[in-house]
Formats: C-alpha cells, sequence, structure tokens
C-alpha cells in the first residue's frame, strides 16, 4: 500500500484483506517492514477521502494486529501520537470514539501506565475533559470514555484514585445514557482506591516525593488538580484484577456513606449486569471501609420481590457480606422462595436453573429455624416431571448439600437419608427406557452423588442406596452393567469401606446377583439371555464368590433350553466369553465338574460349528491345562511377537498358503431335494400326570416368551439321471434360503454328502404371515479338490398345514404335552375378553382378533374305519383328549408363531361338527378347507 493521494479506496482495502489473511507474506510481497505499514495505515485514517466506516475497519486492524504492527515502544509512541492528533483533526463522534478506544488498548497491551506515565497522564486528561461536557451530541463518547476509564482501572487497580472526587460529582451531574457505565466506573475506582488505602504495601512510583493518598478526605477531594496516576507497584501491578483485601477501617467514614448512598441513587436506571457489577464493588468498599449494612436498607427491600438472576445475586451477595445484621429471618426465608420458584418456572432455561440451585446450596442460612418450615422449604426443590435430567440431578444434590448442613443449625433431628431415595422419584419411569437412555444414566449418577454423601457420617443414606441398587438388579435385568458399574466406581472411591455386613458395596453386590441367578427360572433367564450373562461373566472375575451354583443352573438351561438347537453365533459367543473369564479368574478345581459338563455340551450339542469348536478347545484347556500356562494362553495380547500373531502373519504372507478359489455357479443340476414328512411323535399325559401339570398362566408365559417354530424335513440326494461328471463327493455342504417377505428361515448345513446315502436336514420356520408360499433353494458345497461350488434347486410349496405344531406344556425339566385339564381354561381365556390380561402378560392376541365357530365336515368311509376313528387318527398329533363312548376329541393347535386354533370334534356317521375357537380369526380361511381335506375321508384321497 502507497500513498494514499496515489490509491483508492478499494486499492486500500484489497491490501488490508491480503494482510489480514496472511500478515508476513502480504509484507513480503509488498518489500514492506512492519512500520512502513503501520505509517501507511496511519496516514490511510488521517486522509480525508475515506469514509468512516473503512477508517473504522483499520483501526480494528490496528488493534487486532498490534503485535506485528507495533511490535517494539517507538512504533507504538508513533501509533498513539497520531491517533491522538486525530482527535482534534477529525470532529466524528464515532471515530473519536474508536480512536480512544484503539489508543486505551495499545497503552495496556505495552504497560504504558508504567512506562509512560507523562504520555498516559495527558491521554487521561483528555479522556476526563470529554466526560466534563455535557454536549447532547457526544452521549455515546462518554459512555465509550467511562468503558476506557474502566478498563484501565481494571488492569491497574487504583490508577484513578486520585480523582474519584471529581468523578463522583460529575456521576451527580449524569442524566444521559453514559450513566450506567459513568456507575460502573466509579465504583471500581472506589472499590481499588480503598484496598489501597487499607493496604500498607502499596506505594507511589510516579514521583519520588509524592505518597499515596493517606486519608478519605484526600480521596473524596473534588479539586481540578492535573492528573496524577497512583497505582500499586511491585505484585500488585500482574494482577489484572484487584483481589478482596481482609485488611479495613477501624471506624466508618461518612464520606464513604454518602459517596456509597450517591451511587445507589443510579440503580433504578442500570441494567441486571450492571447492577451486578455495582453491587459487588459496592459490598466490597462498604465492608472494606467498615460501612454500616445500613446503607444498603432500601436495596434489599427492592431486590427480594425481583425474580431477574442477577439482581437475586445481588441480595445473595449482601446476606453473605451482612448476613443477620441486614436481612432477616423472614426476609432470608421469602429469598429462599423466591429462588426455589425460580427453578420452577417454564421460561427460564435449565442452565439458569441450574445456577439458581448453586446459590441455594451455598446459602443454607436461607432455611426456616423450624423443622416444619424445613421441611416445607426443601420440599419446594423435590424434583419434578417436568424437569430436565440436568436440572433433576442439581435438584437433588442441593438437597444432599443443604441436609448436609442441618447439622450445624438448631433444628429436630430429619430423617434425611429418606428423604433424599423418595427424591429419586422423579425417575422412577426410568424402567421404560433403554440402558444407555439419558435418564437412566443420570438416576445412577445421583445414586452415586448420594453415597458420597452418606460418606459424610450418614451410614443409613449408603445402606437405602445399597438396596435401591439391589431393587433394581432384581427387577429390571436390563441395568444389571449399570449396577456393577456403579459398584466399581463406589469400590475404587471407597476400597476399605465394608459396611455391608462386613463386605464392600461391590462384592454384597455381585453376591446377591450370584444367587439371584441361581434362583432364576427358565422363562427369566432366557428373556434376559445378554444381561444375565453379562453377570455370569463378571462373576466369574471374581475369585472369592463361588461359581458352582449359577453354573449347575446355567447348565439346565441349556439343556432344557432351544438354545443349542437354535445355534445361534451371538449367543455362543457370549456363552464362551464368559466361559473364557471363568477359566481366568476361578480355581481349575472348582470349576472343573460344571464348566466342563456345559463346554462339552456345547461342544457336542451347539448348532454353530464355529462355537463347536471353541468350545472344545476350551474344554482341553480346562482339562489339561492349568496356572500361568493356562493364563499365558488366554490372556489377551497384543504383542506381535507371540505365538498366535506369528502363526497368522505366516498364514497371511506365505505364498504356500494361496487364497479360496471363487464359488462356481453349476447350470446343471445334479441333486434332487423333495419334502419328507415330519410327524412329531406325541404322547397323550395319563391322569396322574396330568394333575402335576402346570397351571394357566406358566403355559401362557411360556407360549409368549418362545415363539412356536414350524419344521419341514427335507432329503437331499444325488438325482438318479444325473450326467456324469459331476463331484462323487461333497463336502461343507450349505442349504441357503432367498430371502421371503412371509418367511423367517435358517440356513442348515450337512457335512457330507455321497450318492450312496441320501442326507436328511430340518429347516426351523418362523412365519411373519402363516399363509401357503413357496421357497426357493440354493446349495454351496466343497468339491474334493477343494473348489466350491454352487446350485439352485426347484422350488418347494409351502402348505397351510406345515405351519401346525402341537402344543406343549412347560416342565421342571423338559416341555411335555399339553395336558388336558388345561383345555378348558385355554378355550375360556380365549373366548372370554375380561380374563384376558393383555398381550405383553399373555401371549394372546387383541380381543378383537378372537373368534368362536362351529364348521361341518362331510365323512366319506374310508376302508373299514368310522367317522371317529379316522378324526383321531388325522389330528393324532394335536389331540389333548379323546372320549370314545361320545365320539368326541379335543385338539390344540399352535399356528406357528403365536395363534391358538383350539377344535372340539363332535363324530357322527357321516360327518364331524367342529367347535373352533381361536385367537386370531384370519387364518380361518386357510383353516377351513385345510381342515375339510384332513378330515374328508374317502375325499382327501381323491383330492
Amino acid at each position: 500500500m502507497a500513498s494514499v493521494a496515489r490509491f483508492t479506496e478499494e486499492a486500500i482495502l484489497h491490501d488490508i484483506t491480503a494482510f489480514t489473511r496472511n500478515p508476513k507474506a502480504a509484507l513480503h510481497g509488498k518489500r514492506m517492514q512492519s512500520e512502513d505499514f503501520l505509517h501507511n495505515v496511519l496516514q490511510a485514517l488521517y486522509s480525508d477521502t475515506l469514509n468512516a466506516e473503512t477508517k473504522s475497519y483499520l483501526l480494528e486492524i490496528l488493534h487486532e494486529f498490534h503485535e506485528i504492527l507495533l511490535e517494539d515502544a517507538t512504533q507504538a509512541e508513533h501509533a498513539i501520537a497520531s491517533l491522538t492528533a486525530m482527535l482534534d483533526k477529525d470532529d466524528s463522534v464515532s471515530f473519536q470514539a474508536d480512536v480512544i478506544v484503539t489508543v486505551t488498548a495499545v497503552m495496556v497491551m505495552h504497560n504504558y501506565p508504567v512506562e509512560q506515565p507523562k504520555t498516559t497522564s495527558t491521554f487521561v486528561d483528555r479522556l476526563l475533559k470529554l466526560l466534563s461536557s455535557r454536549k447532547p451530541n457526544e452521549d455515546g463518547l462518554r459512555r465509550r470514555v467511562c468503558e476506557c476509564l474502566s478498563e484501565l482501572e481494571m488492569c491497574f487497580p487504583g490508577f484513578l484514585a486520585r480523582k474519584f472526587g471529581h468523578l463522583i460529582q460529575h456521576l451527580s451531574e449524569e442524566h444521559s445514557c453514559a450513566a450506567e457505565s459513568f456507575a460502573v466506573l466509579v465504583t471500581n475506582v472506589l472499590r481499588n482506591a480503598l484496598s489501597q488505602l487499607t493496604n500498607p504495601a502499596a506505594t507511589r512510583v510516579t514521583k519520588e516525593n509524592e505518597t499515596k493518598p493517606e486519608s478519605v478526605e484526600n480521596l473524596v477531594k473534588t479539586d481540578m488538580e492535573h492528573f496524577t496516576p497512583f497505582y500499586p507497584s511491585g505484585i500488585y501491578t500482574d494482577r489484572p484484577l484487584p483481589y478482596f483485601s481482609d485488611s479495613h477501617m477501624t471506624q466508618e467514614s461518612p464520606d464513604i456513606r454518602r459517596a456509597i448512598s450517591s451511587l445507589l441513587d443510579t440503580v433504578s436506571i442500570l441494567s441486571p449486569a450492571a447492577l451486578l457489577d455495582i453491587m459487588h464493588n459496592l459490598t466490597d468498599s462498604a465492608i472494606l471501609s467498615s460501612t454500616k449494612a445500613q446503607v444498603f436498607s432500601r436495596m434489599h427491600a427492592r431486590l427480594i420481590p425481583t425474580r431477574d438472576t442477577l439482581m437475586q445475586n445481588s441480595l445473595l451477595l449482601l446476606n453473605t457480606r451482612y448476613g443477620d445484621a441486614l436481612l432477616s429471618s423472614e426476609n432470608r426465608n421469602q429469598m429462599f422462595q423466591q429462588l426455589a420458584m425460580s427453578t420452577k418456572d417454564p421460561f427460564m432455561t435449565p442452565h439458569h436453573k441450574c445456577l439458581l440451585l448453586s446459590w441455594l446450596s451455598c446459602n443454607s442460612s436461607l432455611l426456616p429455624d423450624t423443622k416444619e418450615g424445613i421441611l416445607e422449604a426443601l420440599e419446594t426443590l423435590l424434583p419434578s416431571v417436568f424437569d430436565t435430567v440436568e436440572v433433576m440431578s442439581v435438584k437433588i444434590k442441593t438437597l444432599a448439600v443443604l441436609l448436609r448442613s442441618l447439622k450445624t443449625l438448631d433444628t429436630t433431628q430429619y430423617d434425611n437419608s429418606h428423604f433424599l431415595i423418595n427424591s429419586l422419584t422423579c425417575f422412577s419411569d426410568f424402567s421404560s427406557f433403554s440402558a444407555g437412555h439419558i435418564k437412566v444414566r443420570y438416576l445412577f449418577s445421583c445414586l452415586l452423588m448420594l453415597y458420597r454423601e452418606g460418606q459424610n457420617d450418614d451410614s443409613q443414606l449408603c445402606q437405602n442406596v445399597y438396596d435401591y441398587v439391589i431393587r433394581i438388579l432384581l427387577r429390571f435385568p436390563k441395568f444389571n452393567a449399570h449396577c456393577v458399574h456403579l459398584g466399581e466406581s463406589i469400590h475404587r472411591l471407597y476400597p476399605d469401606d465394608k459396611s455391608h455386613k462386613g463386605r464392600t458395596f461391590l462384592i454384597a453386590l455381585l453376591e446377591r446377583a450370584k444367587n439371584n441367578l441361581a434362583d432364576m427360572s427358565d422363562i427369566e433367564w432366557l428373556n434376559n439371555f445378554s444381561h444375565n450373562m453379562y453377570l455370569v461373566d463378571r462373576l466369574g472375575s471374581e475369585a472369592a464368590l463361588q461359581p458352582n451354583a449359577y453354573l449347575l443352573r446355567f447348565l439346565r438351561l441349556l439343556r432344557t433350553s432351544r438354545l443349542c438347537v437354535e445355534g445361534n453365533w451371538n449367543t455362543g459367543s457370549t456363552i464362551l466369553k464368559a466361559c473364557r473369564t471363568l477359566i481366568s479368574f476361578q480355581p481349575t478345581a472348582v470349576i472343573l465338574k460344571p464348566l466342563g459338563d456345559i463346554l462339552r455340551l456345547l461342544w457336542v450339542s451347539f448348532g454353530d460349528i464355529d462355537i463347536r469348536d471353541n468350545a472344545r478347545f476350551y474344554y482341553m484347556l480346562l482339562t489339561t491345562v492349568a496356572g500361568q500356562p493356562l493364563h499365558t494362553i488366554l490372556e489377551h495380547s497384543s504383542d506381535k511377537g507371540s505365538f498366535s500373531a506369528i502363526m497368522t502373519e505366516r498364514l497371511l504372507t506365505s505364498s504356500r498358503y494361496r487364497p479360496a478359489d471363487p464359488v462356481e455357479p453349476v447350470n446343471t443340476p445334479f441333486l434332487d431335494l423333495e419334502r419328507v414328512e415330519y410327524k412329531e411323535e406325541v404322547t397323550m399325559l395319563s391322569e396322574a400326570n396330568s394333575t402335576k401339570s402346570v397351571s394357566l398362566n406358566d403355559y401362557l408365559q411360556k407360549f409368549h416368551s418362545q415363539p412356536a417354530v414350524a419344521r419341514l424335513r427335507f432329503q437331499l440326494r444325488y438325482a438318479v439321471n444325473a450326467e456324469s461328471g459331476h463331484p462323487s463327493m461333497l463336502y461343507a455342504i450349505t442349504i441357503s434360503v432367498k430371502k421371503n417377505p412371509k418367511l423367517k428361515i435358517k440356513d442348515a448345513f450337512i457335512p457330507v454328502l455321497t450318492p450312496e446315502e441320501p442326507c436328511v436336514f430340518t429347516l426351523e420356520v418362523e412365519p411373519l404371515d402363516p399363509v401357503p408360499t413357496q421357497v426357493c433353494l440354493s446349495v454351496e458345497y466343497t468339491c474334493p479338490d477343494g473348489r466350491g461350488e454352487s446350485m439352485q434347486l426347484p422350488s418347494m410349496p409351502i402348505t397351510f398345514e406345515s405351519f401346525w405344531v402341537p402344543a406343549v406344556a412347560p416342565n421342571t425339566d423338559s416341555d411335555v404335552p399339553f395336558p388336558s385339564s388345561l383345555f378348558g381354561p385355554l378355550w375360556s381365556s380365549i373366548l372370554d375378553e375380561t380374563e384376558v390380561p393383555s398381550r405383553e402378560n399373555s401371549g394372546l392376541l387383541a380381543p378383537s382378533n378372537k373368534l368362536e365357530t362351529i364348521l361341518h365336515v362331510p365323512y366319506s368311509p374310508l376302508g373299514n374305519l368310522s367317522c371317529f376313528e379316522f378324526c383321531c387318527q388325522a389330528l393324532k398329533q394335536y389331540c389333548v383328549d379323546i372320549d370314545s363312548e361320545q365320539s368326541r376329541c379335543r385338539a390344540v393347535i399352535v399356528l406357528a408363531p403365536r395363534t391358538h386354533i383350539l377344535l372340539d370334534c363332535l363324530c357322527f356317521t357321516s360327518d364331524t361338527r367342529v367347535h373352533i375357537a381361536t385367537d386370531n380369526f384370519k387364518c380361518l380361511p386357510f383353516f377351513d378347507s385345510t381342515l375339510q381335506t384332513l378330515l374328508g375321508g374317502a375325499n382327501e384321497s381323491k383330492e
């Protein structure tokens, strides 16, 4: 940027923009030094060709890049002198205000009051002269002047002490918009001046023959002497703000009292932010000068009814400084009620509410003196359902702090622990949320906070927190991880706390969880399997807790449930993870028998081959390795030199192990697939066993927890007329089902298939919509030479009858056939809507889906079988009761996944009357046609 006379305003702005992007690069490109660039900027500011906005922008550049443009004292002095001269040249009020702000900033950044006191005095005299003017168009300028003087006073405490008398006189005459900034300036000056008067370490550094103002009279005099700065030296000059001094005058000064009173008269024109600043300064000034509390008597009467946050803070400040000398007990109670009611204001932000609650926790003296009054006051702080979780948490913490402070008050004893535990009622709906919900996290955070509060001589609160966590652990297994993490946090904080029957919080919690696992029913185990397995894994890491009880219970669960048959890989991995932990931390002699049985069962019968292999590996480790070698094998190591890491690297990098070939499709299928009838052998219970069967409620819980699965059996074999050239043997066969929107079918696996021996496999089908459909199957296999091939098989029809499953009732050891004694109650529960609680509890569909109907099925004789004999034979695997005398049979059909179809068949000579009850009438159109075919006798053969 060259001479201003030769460049337009656009060129100047272009150069300035380049400078702001990269100052050093811009100077290097122009081949200029920083002082040359500064000279050009000041010359541009002095020019009359630039508008006010551009000049303000240039002043901002000086302010922002002072480290580059004003890097030494000479450049700073040059800039200050040039800018000060512009105040006399330019009459623009806005430009003068910007220049004053820039000069003040430069003086503060270069420590001018210390390094150049004469220049600073001249500049401050100019500012004070501007304050004394009363021109209407300069109100904004005087406000900026006050702000600049406040900046100097804050950075150099006591700087304007000798001018306090002049400033307080001008303040009484100021009635413009600058009055607020003027009042803030005067209170800052007063506070810092009194702090210097009461601090003997402060000295004058401007002239050796002058001393600091030793008296209040010298401080408040109003003669218009030349400005001489007064500020502390030594360590005090390094403080951006003065610290509150414990020293103060021994007697009250009438002059200071009058000054404080006159400053309080400006309160009516102040904003809340300015009022807060002024009240802080005036309160400190009153303490330093031993001014009595009555000087604020008019203020507290005005502030108590307010709902403004900043004014409430000012009132709390007065209460902290003066206490009973200023506020009566009634005033303090009113303050508490105002703050407590503000925390319930729906228009107040959560951050403001948390701020008010933190103020209340620091001002326990606001509480009433009577027990009834304390209880009423604390109840106003109880969290509500309308609060955010952050506010709930802070409210509970505030209650804990206030109740702890009651020990220092003259009040009767109060049961703090129960009151705090009852305050958690706001989290009562936490069970409806997931484990990761923010409300659940805050609940356990509050429990940890309350337990820490209980460590302050309140053992009952610790016990109540423990009981609360135990109730969560027993009733809501999905929060098991949160409960254990809470116990671990408490154990880290208080490892020596054994107040729970001689045990730590964590050990007592885990022992209770262990006993609960050992006594848990199958349904509870399966409904919360992953959460319960987390407990098994965590319990396995505690060698002090015997694992036999819950391991034997888990072994019984594996034998009676379908976990192994379903063969879910994630489920198996969860089980093996817990087994690994048990092998690592528990003594081998203790877990050898129960854990060995579990691993052997997984090894033999689990549906996933990967889980079976790992179970066999862990079983071998358990039975053949012990001690340090076992821990070395099982430890999680990221060491690149470990045996497993070396083997993995060799397998991945060696040329001896080539990657597997891609799977090739076979265009000419040589395999045949055919459906095989699958009839479960079901024997009806005898009367003796029927009386021992479970109740209807147990059956419905079992029915709801485990949806029925239909089993389709197929036979896969080599085609009779297959062409030559196909593989002589197939390995690792995977039968996949093309995705069907109406069915949910898992893949099936066959280890080997030869031409001589066909293989039968079963597909487990869970219909999403039980309607007739067809499935498309494909086969992937490995040839003897290692090649992978795939083949499409013909589509297989799935009839409606394929979804029929015999009903079974749960027992202690295994499922048993459905007892006849439950047929009548189940029929009634389906038809009587008042007896069905809900789908969540009973497993039945909504009442609107229930239906009762009668169907007549004509019977054409088939061989020597009567209508009754044929009906019993057709419904054999579904029958639960047969009455030969009345030619009557009753059957229960479960239509996968969760539909009941109850049949009461009364047989005559040539037809059968079928009384039907179902909890899903949508299935009846398909069921009617299927039943006509099934019970039609000779009609069935014709079809």
